[in-house]
Parts: structure tokens; sequence; C-alpha cells
């Protein structure tokens, strides 16, 4: 087999460390540089050799991802070689420019005694530079080919394949296998590879598993807050925080944490702000959080730190939870708080990443192994009393996941960088590759290896937009419980079995159209997906409809004539669902034509808009509504827009439908020009508020839903404030005579006047050392209606039974 010219790798930095990243490639009379990062906690080597570049002609700039240690030389780069393109994702291109910016802050507000390493002019010029280059967009540089592939590291982060005549090259950057809140698990590439130049950062490391570190987490959390402490948890301000807010909102929701404050400072607030963005490049539960609100890592609970007085009070007050950069504890927000925490017992700092020799977050964690009492950090001696742990929640692979990566692409060449020596003598010897290298900053290597076939070679027809009702019929409708097999997608589409690299350009090509989504954890199985691209004539219906809500102006209609709710018919075929709606208005019935749509419930909505418009006009109901003199209207003014905007509660209520097991209320909407109001009914129609004004619907919404929640919580205390407290007794002495209310509706179960009755638990909760239980009763009718009692709180299980059993009695003795 003939060979051609070799390939040369010359490593400026990043070699046998971590930190400095960069990796001069010649090969086909073209350069490209890799990377070219910075050493964060090294300032007598901060910078990669960029002596090594003198004289050289650059012809492309391609950066793995965001993080310093992979791109904080770059404007010194690009003052060396101006004009020369720099290629990275656009996730990685946004983060790139709130890392410079904020570098340059720290440099005149934090170190005011050292020089800094750039001015902002040359910022400005390395970002004028920079061109974003999507995943598995391949790129021409010259005679090579260049593409980039997830990397599963953080937002935006890829390796870099470049396809040459000697061979094919495939840079790792740093990557992550496992699936994580943010991002997918690495599927393996497809494109061959003959060197391979792999990070090594944990080559000695097997990680924990990571739901049980993620529990672990949770506990020692509410641990400190139950004795009324604070907890510090240092991040990366890109990847690592947001994980870990995805991680404590999960933790709130469930019940798992208490409901206390999380606040989020330091860079983290800004690179929150780039996932919502880029939704393409997320976990798809991530990017259906990101739909329904811009940002989803702040709640109630989760909120940034916006002012130096918010923050100079944070300490003083109760429990609480702060996230915050740096992960490293070598400057920023995380430092300025684990000096004032470090002496309170009540306190505690937990790591949650990777740690560097010389760093103060290493330093401390060498406390947390008892391997020392007092510890120099932040130029004084300080005596710990607060708790230190780490948990891992890398997001880099271990030694075996990096291994197993590495043997699955099978590599001619691999070398081993990123990592100290001890890490990459560990991974090397995990490895077969007979040809495996760990070389040292300033090394050069060459290879050269047997000329492949392109593997760009086109295949046969790839869907187009014109076929997308072919391909709708072999997918089908959208199934979030059943993603589909690509490989067998692809085989009905191209009508016989093709290979893997087909495949995934098949699967590709399906994305691009925002037909299909990748499974977040089996990568070679996809979903349907259930509305088109944001910038989609598809989606900007679906939200037109979601405004408008026609489906709920025609229930509510319904409701005030006293007619039965419309029915409603939807089929799903060919890879759509057809929907129609009808209703029956004085003995006559009013039908819908049939609607095509994504998802049943546009299908739906499309019937029912329908509807609205054949409804005689004496019936009609007009989107616009004039003021009845009876109705009670309460119009919202900005004061109480922005705190009813910050405490969130219509979200508050859904939690606490939730949490009692109760079915949601029905909101109830009017219209009138730019105006919205919004009621609520109870399901059992006993209670609705009034009606609450906003130009925002949004606002209208939880005007009534704070309404409502506040007369629900007022029911409920008064009943509370009615439980007896010597009811068990009296509860046995009823069983003993026979006059149980369970033992009655029992005996209308045996005369067959009740097909069934149970019980549901709502809340058990611990008030002044002394549990309640909330219970409901229910009953099946003959008729197979249901009817439930109201929620009942009591000292005990039976105690709670027995009130809920009487109120059903009651209620079934009452009906019509």
């Amino acid at each position: 087999m003939t060979t051609t010219n070799q390939i040369t790798c010359t490593f400026a930095g990043g070699a046998d460390g971590i930190g400095a990243s960069c990796t001069l490639v010649d090969v086909d009379n073209t350069t490209i540089l890799v990377d070219c990062g910075i050493r964060m906690n090294a300032p007598d080597q901060l910078l990669p050799d960029l002596a090594s570049l003198n004289g050289k002609h650059l012809d492309a700039i391609i950066l793995t991802h965001a993080h310093t240690d992979h791109t904080g030389a770059l404007p010194l780069v690009c003052e060396m070689f101006p004009g020369v393109p720099v290629y990275a994702t656009a996730p990685t291109l946004d983060l790139i420019t709130i890392l410079l910016y904020d570098a340059l802050k720290i440099a005149e507000f934090e170190r005011e005694n050292e020089i800094p390493l750039y001015s902002k002019m040359l910022a400005e010029r390395a970002l004028s530079q920079c061109v974003p280059l999507g995943f598995k967009q391949p790129k021409s540089i010259n005679t090579i080919t260049c593409t980039l592939l997830p990397a599963s590291h953080i937002i935006g982060a890829a390796m870099v394949h470049l396809a040459t005549s000697s061979g094919n090259v495939l840079f790792t950057g740093d990557y992550s296998v496992t699936p994580t809140s943010t991002m997918p698990s690495l599927g393996k590439p497809l494109l061959p590879v003959d060197l391979l130049i792999s990070e090594s950062t944990y080559g000695t490391r097997l990680h924990e598993d990571r739901k049980i570190a993620e529990n672990r987490l949770i506990d020692q959390i509410r641990e400190i807050a139950e004795r009324g402490g604070h907890v510090l948890i240092p991040s990366f301000a890109i990847g690592r925080a947001q994980e870990v807010l995805l991680i404590l909102q999960k933790a709130i929701r469930s019940k798992k944490l208490p409901e206390i404050p999380v606040y989020v400072d330091g860079m983290v607030r800004n690179t929150c702000a780039i996932y919502s963005n880029h939704e393409s490049y997320v976990t798809s539960s991530l990017a259906r959080q990101i739909r329904n609100q811009s940002n989803p890592f702040f709640t109630d609970t989760i909120t940034p730190v916006t002012t130096q007085a918010m923050r100079s009070g944070i300490l003083n007050g109760g429990p609480c939870i702060i996230v915050a950069s740096s992960g490293m504890l070598n400057g920023g927000a995380s430092a300025m708080y684990a000096q004032q925490m470090l002496g309170n017992e009540s306190d505690a700092i937990f790591m949650t990443g990777y740690q560097d020799e010389e760093s103060p977050g290493r330093k401390l964690l060498s406390l947390a192994s008892g391997e020392k009492q007092t510890i120099e950090l932040f130029g004084s001696t300080l005596d710990v009393k607060a708790k230190v742990a780490t948990f891992s929640l890398s997001a880099h692979a271990d030694r075996l996941q990096m291994a197993s990566f590495i043997e699955s692409i099978r590599p001619r060449t691999v070398v081993l960088v990123h990592g100290d020596n001890e890490s990459r003598m560990s991974l090397k010897r995990s490895l077969q590759t007979s040809d495996c290298l760990l070389v040292k900053n300033g090394e050069s290597i060459s290879r050269s290896y047997p000329i492949r076939r392109n593997y760009h070679s086109s295949i046969s027809h790839l869907p187009e937009k014109e076929d997308i009702d072919r391909i709708r019929a072999i997918i089908g409708a959208p199934d979030s419980d059943h993603p589909v097999k690509a490989s067998d997608a692809a085989q009905v589409w191209f009508g016989c079995r093709v290979d893997a690299l087909q495949i995934d350009q098949f699967v590709q090509r399906l994305e691009e159209m925002g037909i299909v989504r990748r499974d977040d954890i089996r990568r070679n199985f996809f979903h349907v997906c259930s509305s088109g691209p944001v910038d989609s004539p598809l989606y900007k219906l679906e939200q037109q409809l979601k405004e408008q809500n026609p489906k709920g102006k025609l229930l509510e209609f319904c409701m005030k004539q006293k007619i039965d709710p419309p029915v409603f018919t939807v089929t799903s075929r060919d890879g759509y669902y057809f929907g129609c709606a009808s209703i029956i208005i004085d003995t006559k019935q009013l039908k819908s034509s049939e609607y095509k749509a994504l998802n049943k419930k546009n299908a739906e909505q499309m019937a029912s808009q329908e509807l609205l418009s054949l409804i005689p006009e004496n019936n009609s109901v007009s989107p616009e509504f004039q003021d009845d003199e009876h109705d009670d209207i309460i119009d919202i003014d900005a004061e109480e827009k922005e705190r009813l905007r910050l405490s969130n509660p219509k979200g508050a209520l859904f939690e606490f439908c939730a949490a009692q097991k109760q079915d949601l209320p029905s909101f109830v909407y009017k219209e009138k020009g730019r105006l919205f109001c919004v009621k609520i009914i109870s399901q059992s129609g006993s209670f609705e508020t009034s009606w609450y004004r906003s130009d925002q619907k949004k606002i209208a919404e939880h005007g009534a839903a704070s309404a409502y929640l506040a007369h629900t919580t007022a029911c409920m205390q008064q009943e509370k404030k009615e439980v007896p407290v010597n009811q068990p007794e009296e509860i046995e002495q009823t069983v003993r005579t026979g006059t149980d209310p369970r033992l009655q509706l029992n005996n209308l179960v045996q005369s067959k006047q009740l097909c069934s009755f149970g019980y549901t638990q709502g809340n058990c909760e611990t008030i002044a050392n002394q549990t309640r239980f909330t219970l409901y009763a229910w009953a099946l009718l003959p008729d197979n209606s249901k009817i439930e009692s109201s929620p009942k709180i009591a000292h005990s299980k039976k105690e709670a039974q027995y009130k809920a059993a009487a109120d059903l009695l009651e209620r079934f003795y009452t009906l019509d």
C-alpha cells in the first residue's frame, strides 16, 4: 500500500500536564493549530511555547471547547496571525466571548499589580476572526477536511477530525462518556482514525457512580441545612455549575431538600444564559425546559446574586446553598465566600470537580482526607472548622471509559496528553495499541498511513424537504415512550441495509430538518419531534395556538352554556395526527373538518378553532369581552406584577396540587385588545377567584393562582385546627360498635350501591415532632362516575381514613 507525506504534530503545551493545551499540525502543505490555552495556577508557566509558532504560516485555528486551558491564549495567537480563521462551535464562541472579557475584568479589579495578558483590543480582534462551525459539517482547509464531532464534555465541546492524504487525525479534546443533566452520552465517532490524540486527565481513576454521588451530595446538603448552616459549592462556570443547579432543582422539587434559597454568583450567572440560545446542543429534557422558560437554571428558589449588598447579606441569613465560580477557589466569588465560611463549623464547602495540584481547592481536599488541620490559603493561615468534602461529578471520562472509547475506534497510533505522567502511564497500560506515545511539551512526532477512501463520499439521495411526508410515514408520529431505531428507519429509506456512517448521515439530515432528535443515552435511537424547529412555521403555529388556546375557549363556552363538552376524535397515520371535534348546540351538531398536525394537542386546538367560528352569533364566544358590571376584575399594577413574577404562584399551585394529589383547577381566560383576564375555578365548582387583569397573560395567571392558593391554604389550616387530639381512641370504639364510616362504605359495596372504594395518601409532614397525615377517600359508583372526599389531616393514618370516610359518606348521601 502506498503512503504520502507525513503528518507532523508539535506539542507546544498541554502534553505532559493539564493546562496550556496547544498542538500544531503540519500536513499537505497546510498548518493548523488545535487549541491555545493557558495554565491557571502556574504564573511562571502561564503560556504554551508560542515561540514554536514563529516563522510558521497558519491556515486555521480550531478550538475544541471554551475552557480557558484550551482558549485563554487566543488573543495572543491571533495577534501573531491576524486574519487567520478561528473555527469552533457556536456555543463555544459565545462562551469564549464571556471568558475573555471576564479575564480582563479580573485583571483590572482583582489583580491590580499584575500586567494583563492581553488588551481589550486584542480580545476584540480575536473574536472578529472567529467562525462558527456546527457538528458533522465538513469544512475544507486547503486539502484537509475538518469535521467537529460531539465530545459531551460541556456545551459545544467538540472532537476535531482532520482527514488528510497522509491519514486521519482525531483530537479528542476533553470528553465524557456518560450522560448528564445537560449533555447526552458520547456516540462513537464513525469516521476512520489513524492518529488519535487523547486526553488522559483521570487515567488513574474510576469514577463513583454518578447517581450515588448526586444522592450523597443532596444528603449532606440537607444535613448542613437542618443544623442551620450554609453550603458553598465552588463550580466551574461552564458545565459543572449548570449540572449542580439542575441537581438541586430536582432535589427541591422532589422534596429531598427543603426549599432553602440557592444563590448563584460569579461568572456562572452569565454563562447560564448561553444554554438558552443553543438548545440543539443539550439533552432533550433541558431543551424542553428552555422552550418553557428562557433560563432553565433559575427558579423562585434559585436566584442570581445581582448586587454587592445582596452578596454581603447572604451569610448573615439562614440556611442556604451558594453555587459560585471559580471551581478551584483560585479567585472569583467562591474564594470570597470560602474565606468567610472556613472558620464556621456549621458551614460546609463541597467540591465537585477537578482540582489542580497548586490550587486552593486541592489544598482544602487534603484537609478532607485528614492530612492537615490548618491550611495556608488566601495569603494567611486558617484553622478550618467547616466541613469539607468532595463529590465525583466529573465531566471527564475515567480510565476504563477512556480505554473502552480508544479501543472501539481502533487507531493505529495513540498519543496521550492532558494528564500527569502517572495518569498517562496508567491509561497506556490499559490499551492494546502497540504504537502508544507519552510525549512531552516541545516534542514533535511524525507519522504516515495508507491512503483510505474518502469518507465523505456521497450516498444516494439523503432526505430533502420535499420528502418530509414520506419520512414521517416511515418514522411514525411523535411518541416519547418509544424511540425509533436509526438503522431500521435508514434501511426502509434506502431500500437496503447500509453501513454505520450512512445511518449517521441519514439521522443527521433528519436532525437538520428538525424532524427528529437523538436519544440522550442510546445514540443509535431517535425520537420524533412533536414540533418543528424554533424558526419554522410549525413551531410558530404551535406558539400561536398555545397563546390563543381555542380549545380552552371552547371548553369555557360549553361550561357557560351548560352543554356537553366537545368530543375530539384524533387518529395517527402516516407520521401525523389527524383530529376533528364536534359539539351539540340546541340539538344541532356542529363538526369541524379534519386537521393534520405534528402532535395531538395541536390537532385538537385547530379543530377547536374551527368549531368556535361555526357557533351561531347569538351563542358565539368572542375573543374580546366587555366588562360585565357584575364581573369582579382586579387590575395588577407594576409593583404587584414584579412580586408575582418573582414568586411564581402558578408554579407553586401546580406543585401544591401534585403534592396533595389534587386535580388541577381550571383556568378561564378572556381577552380584550392587549389585556388578558384570568380566573380560576375549582374542579368541584365550589370556589372561583376574581378576574385578574394584566397586559401579560402569564402575570394574570399568576394573580389568579395567588388568590386560589391563599384560599386553599386557609381552608386547610382551618381543617387542621379542627383535628381532635384523642380521636384514635374514639375511632377504635366506633369500630367495635359498628358505626365506623369505613364499615358503612364496605356495606355499601356489599349491597352494590358502590362498586369499590379506597384511600389516596397525600403528604406526611412532621410539625413540632408530631406527624400529620393527609388522606382522601374515593368511591366508584355503578355508573362509572367517581366521588372523592375533601383532604383530611390527622395525627395517624387510621384517624385520617376515618375522617375521609365520613366525609365521603356525607357526599354520597347528598347525591341527586
